[in-house]
């Protein structure tokens, strides 16, 4: 028997992450704690995109956000 996964806080936290990214992509001058925050908000969003069920949790304005975000890993 298989149990549906709720997307719902796995959304909220990816757009979370999504907010961090831009947020410190257009710092000037990133600290070393941003630069490791960045990359593992990139990472998380990177994965959280490989799962066809969290991107079919997703608005599709949150999913071209993301996408326009152009994270590789």
């Amino acid at each position: 028997m298989s149990e549906e996964t709720d997307y719902t806080q796995h959304v909220i936290a990816a757009m979370d992450s999504y907010n961090i990214v831009t947020s410190h992509r257009t710092e000037a001058n990133p600290t070393e704690d941003q630069l490791a925050e960045l990359a593992r908000n990139e990472r998380h969003l990177w994965l959280k995109m490989k799962d066809e069920g969290f991107v079919a949790a997703l608005s599709a304005e949150q999913k071209a956000n993301i996408e326009a975000l152009n994270i590789s890993i």
